[in-house]
């Protein structure tokens, strides 16, 4: 499991556009690695990278959950 100060939560990052994820859906990158955990439908995946950028990592992380099945236009939008 990754911990620290070096994930940073790209969920509800300023900056991002909000894409409407499913409930428990989330997004995390890892700055020193390079790669993006991804928590979707009770499973957890990490995409090793690396990664050029944040959104870069953030686009592989929402492609990932497309391929597994999620559907934005068809979700509705979690609330902080």
């Amino acid at each position: 499991m990754l911990r620290g100060r070096h994930l940073q939560c790209l969920q509800r990052h300023a900056g991002f556009h909000h894409m409407k994820y499913e409930s428990g859906m989330q997004i995390i990158y890892d700055v020193l690695k390079k790669g993006v955990f991804v928590e979707f439908r009770g499973r957890s995946h990490y995409l090793e990278g690396p990664f050029a950028s944040q959104r870069e990592a953030m686009r592989a992380a929402e492609d990932h959950c497309k391929s597994l099945g999620w559907s934005p236009e068809a979700q509705t939008l979690v609330q902080p």
